[in-house]
């Protein structure tokens, strides 16, 4: 009999490494400090990442890649090491968020078409040449708290309108991404 499972890197997970509801899928916790859970300890601004390539079928970032100095340069390196057809899944704050600036070790500010630079004939890709890695955005969201959860549904409807408006400086929020590997 075969197992079948997928291959995870959750990379920043700090003390709360993602947790699959997949007994079989092998989970591996990366993180700049040794904590409980982090099985990988290395600083993502130093690439390449200890991994072979093709490695992961999925990469996990939740609120790490704001304290990243070369975003670029890891998204590529995620890239790298994520099989053909895998996912990358990245939650981050919004550059309108009190979380984006309320935290003084955050260094970068993400907009609705930050990723754009990775994904061929996006709105904002004109300077894809940045990055080797390509991506196809399977995923783009606006997450707010959960007291607005049915303002949610409309925003994501109409996520440019919501990101050029007033309406962004309203409501705290952060941003939810999903994107496959060519």
């Amino acid at each position: 009999m075969w197992l079948v499972f997928m291959k995870i890197l959750d990379i920043g997970c700090g003390l709360n490494k993602y947790k699959s509801n997949d007994a079989s899928d092998k989970i591996i916790g990366l993180d700049a400090c040794k904590l409980s859970g982090v099985d990988v300890v290395h600083n993502l601004d130093d690439i390449p990442l200890p991994f072979e390539s093709s490695t992961f079928d999925l990469v996990i970032s939740n609120h790490c890649l704001e304290h990243i100095d070369n975003v670029v340069g890891l998204i590529d390196d995620i890239g790298r090491i994520l099989k053909s057809g895998a996912i990358l899944s990245v939650q981050v704050p919004h550059f309108s968020s009190r979380l984006a600036y309320g935290d003084l070790t955050h260094k970068k500010f993400f907009s609705l078409h930050s990723f754009d630079n990775f994904i061929d004939g996006a709105e904002f890709s004109k300077t894809n040449y940045i990055s080797k890695s390509r991506f196809v955005m399977i995923e783009r969201k606006i997450r707010l708290s959960k007291y607005l959860k049915p303002i949610e549904m409309i925003f994501n409807m109409i996520p440019d309108v919501w990101e050029k408006t007033l309406l962004k400086n309203m409501f705290s929020s952060c941003l939810e991404f999903k994107l496959r590997k060519i």
